[in-house]
């Protein structure tokens, strides 16, 4: 049973509502973008109003007292912060209930610093939120980047439906700061290599001087979201301003609490001022608590011309802000020798793994196999996993699931005395498929629009050739890519790898298990998963 704090909290969840409860997360974010002479600050979505306390007692400390304006739709935090701001007796900060995604927000005019931890949400579910009208805010944002668009055409991916939500809030935030205006978000850390990343990293760096990004390697900061986190710390371009200083990028080897100063000691935003100065200088503070390193773009990507930049062990190509925060120096320097490097696909054709659109009927153990009795020339070995397997070659032995594929129609089934594969699809044709959220009634399984297109038959599927090699999906503890003995297709967990003639399996097989292969995609790799896999 759900407790009312799990079923909140839940609700929260569907929403992408991650509070900011971690003061020293609010703290560090201040520190790093706020600077005194500040005068309007502002959080958008400010939830509960951690953002909005802690900026309080920012300008307290400092002796200032800037206009701090929070903006939340949800009516009930709306309601919390209201009660705690009577209960504080707080004048200085102004609530605003809104979606920070429309004209609404317009009117509060431009601000020297806006800080926040945007929803959390996939575009594609966020038709499930009863707050936020998709549709409207996109048609909004459209039209207030209308002549930008024109410039920037790539910008469009970033207005479309697959980035994550917290992208329109950069891109919202961007027209509410004046030129010199600070930015400091903590999103998901997806950008860094999801597909629409690459327009976001130019956006940013078109819109904005990027100073730090920082995400920690060894805590999660909000353990209610499947997310790890990245902090963003960005200034407003204005006429003159370029990159050219590098961007910090600093990963955390111990949990901000032991970092930084004690939230009772003496003086404590003067002393969390200064270990923050400590980040402006890449060679300060090279230790166990963190890495800092410095990633230099700008005139990489102006003149394309990689032997312009200095230091080559902090230099990385655009495309890989991840490895510039997590990899070693070492790996670094390695890949600065282009000339070395390749792609899978250099080696290969990669295909697509198999999606079969109905799993409980083309999919079957070999005991449910044995018990229907099917002919063996209608089932071909699936490789879903390699949680069993011991070594680096995978054969027919290895699969523990079998692919029913069969082109034969049922007349030609029943000729041909198949019986036990004729009464399977009967079967088959005899279940209904629960609705889903496309499909709002149950339709018997040959009606399953992924179904529907197989040819010549609903139950047809074609066998696929035996890839050379497994190229896995998603990793978690266990790392290694086997060669294919036998007659087998791979599952959706892989990708299947034919090599090229002339490239032998063993050789290309060396490579993909190699210790250098297993840093590049450690590395790289996406965690965005919170603790589960890359």
């Amino acid at each position: 049973m759900l407790t009312q704090q799990s079923a909140e909290r839940q609700q929260r969840s569907l929403k992408g509502q991650f509070y900011t409860e971690e003061r020293a997360v609010c703290d560090l974010m201040l520190a790093l973008a706020f600077q005194p002479g500040m005068a309007r600050l502002l959080e958008s979505g400010c939830g509960a109003g951690h953002f909005l306390w802690r900026m309080d007692a920012w300008g307290r400390a400092l002796g200032m007292q800037p206009e701090i304006y929070g903006v939340e739709l949800d009516t009930k935090a709306c309601e919390y912060v209201r009660d705690e701001l009577k209960q504080r007796k707080t004048h200085s900060i102004r609530l605003l209930q809104a979606d920070f995604l429309s004209p609404a927000i317009d009117e509060l005019g431009l601000f020297d610093g806006i800080i926040g931890n945007p929803p959390y949400i996939r575009q594609e579910v966020l038709k499930q939120s009863a707050l936020m009208d998709k549709r409207t805010a996109q048609a909004y944002l459209l039209k207030k980047y209308a002549d930008a668009l024109c410039d920037f055409p790539e910008a469009k991916i970033l207005l479309s439906g697959k980035p994550d939500l917290y992208v329109w809030f950069v891109l919202q935030a961007a027209t509410l700061l004046k030129p010199g205006g600070r930015l400091a978000y903590i999103t998901s850390n997806s950008w860094l290599n999801a597909a629409f990343g690459e327009a976001f990293r130019k956006f940013l760096m078109r819109q904005f001087k990027v100073l730090f990004l920082l995400e920690s390697a060894c805590e999660r900061w909000f353990p209610d979201a499947a997310v790890n986190s990245v902090i963003m710390i960005l200034e407003k371009k204005t006429e003159n301003t370029t990159q050219k200083e590098p961007i910090r990028v600093v990963r955390l080897h111990q949990p901000l609490n032991t970092w930084l100063p004690k939230p009772d000691s003496v003086d404590y935003w003067h002393a969390l001022k200064q270990r923050v100065e400590q980040l402006e200088n890449a060679d300060s503070l090279q230790s166990g608590a963190l890495t800092i390193r410095e990633l230099w773009l700008e005139a990489a990507w102006r003149s394309g011309r990689r032997e312009m930049l200095p230091s080559a062990s902090r230099v990385v190509q655009a495309a890989n802000w991840t490895l510039a925060m997590r990899a070693p120096e070492s790996l670094l320097a390695l890949l600065q020798q282009s000339h070395c490097w390749g792609t899978v696909a250099d080696l290969g054709a990669v295909r697509y793994p198999l999606k079969t659109g109905i799993n409980r009927f083309f999919y079957l153990s070999r005991t449910q196999a044995a018990e229907w009795g099917l002919e063996p020339e209608f089932l071909v070995p699936v490789a879903k996993s390699l949680r069993h397997l011991k070594h680096y070659r995978m054969s027919d032995a290895d699969c523990e699931t079998l692919l029913f594929s069969c082109l034969a129609s049922k007349q030609a089934l029943e000729a041909q005395s198949c019986m036990a594969a004729l009464q399977y699809i009967l079967w088959g044709e005899s279940q209904w498929a629960a609705p889903r959220q496309k499909r709002a009634e149950r339709v018997r399984w040959p009606q399953v629009a992924t179904v529907r297109q197989n040819k010549p038959f609903w139950y047809s599927i074609k066998r696929l050739s035996r890839p050379d090699l497994l190229c896995s999906r998603f990793y978690d503890e266990r790392f290694f890519f086997p060669a294919c003995e036998g007659d087998l297709v791979e599952d959706q967990t892989f990708y299947g790898l034919t090599l090229f003639p002339g490239i032998e399996k063993d050789f290309a097989g060396g490579l993909l298990n190699s210790t250098l292969f297993w840093c590049v995609l450690e590395f790289s790799g996406r965690t965005n998963l919170g603790e589960g896999v890359l």
